[in-house]
């Protein structure tokens, strides 16, 4: 176990595996120690189903994995996601994502349909486990910021579980509110943590938390 919490948090070599659905990132030094990372078993499942996602500034922002269920059924993981008034998704993948091949739009807005309710997809691509252009950041907090003052609830989201997208634009977003770095990067990774409580290790590369501690917050971006 001490070798295989060694290996986990050295520096990431990602390896791909397999072309589908299921296509899995590991790093490359952990190959002879492994740690298995699962949904408890039915004697040890929890009172609260784990949905993969949670509100993570109340009332106005949610974050969790890519919204395709593990057992294909996609229509309850929306409902329980517009249940709690989400109405405008921020997908962060990239088009090279495996992802971007298993769009999850049309079953989205049958249930949205059937709901009553509006919702809206905008994708601000950025870079898998790298440093994006401030750029790119910028665009996709003033994209959120707009949704916010519409009054829409705004659920974020990339790929893969074991990287760090999405926390960095989390991140990001409570230092535009005045957090620190250092204090968004705690919050941020223990929010992840809990959310996807299968994870063994924050998903921060280091080029993305770099990124984060040398952001520095700007005039606050016009809608």
């Amino acid at each position: 176990m001490k070798r295989g919490m060694h290996d986990v948090n050295v520096k990431y070599a990602w390896q791909i595996q397999e072309t589908t659905r299921d296509t899995l990132y590991f790093p490359m030094d952990s190959f002879e120690s492994w740690i298995n990372a699962y949904y408890p078993t039915e004697h040890t499942k929890p009172d609260i189903l784990v949905q993969g996602f949670a509100e993570f500034l109340p009332g106005e922002v949610w974050a969790g994995v890519y919204p395709i269920s593990d057992n294909g059924n996609e229509t309850d993981l929306f409902k329980d996601l517009l249940s709690t008034g989400v109405n405008s998704f921020i997908d962060l993948t990239n088009p090279k994502d495996l992802h971007r091949k298993f769009s999850y739009r049309k079953t989205l807005l049958q249930v949205s349909r059937e709901l009553g309710r509006v919702v809206e997809v905008k994708f601000f691509p950025l870079p898998f486990r790298a440093s994006p252009e401030r750029l790119q950041v910028q665009q996709t907090l003033k994209r959120i910021d707009h949704s916010l003052k519409k009054r829409q609830r705004v659920y974020i989201h990339a790929g893969y579980n074991l990287e760090g997208r999405t926390p960095l634009i989390l991140a990001c977003l409570l230092m535009q509110r005045g957090y620190s770095a250092e204090k968004a990067l705690a919050q941020v990774n223990a929010f992840w943590m809990k959310t996807l409580c299968f994870l063994i290790r924050p998903p921060l590369s280091e080029m993305q938390q770099n990124f984060i501690l040398k952001w520095k917050e700007r005039p606050a971006i016009r809608s």
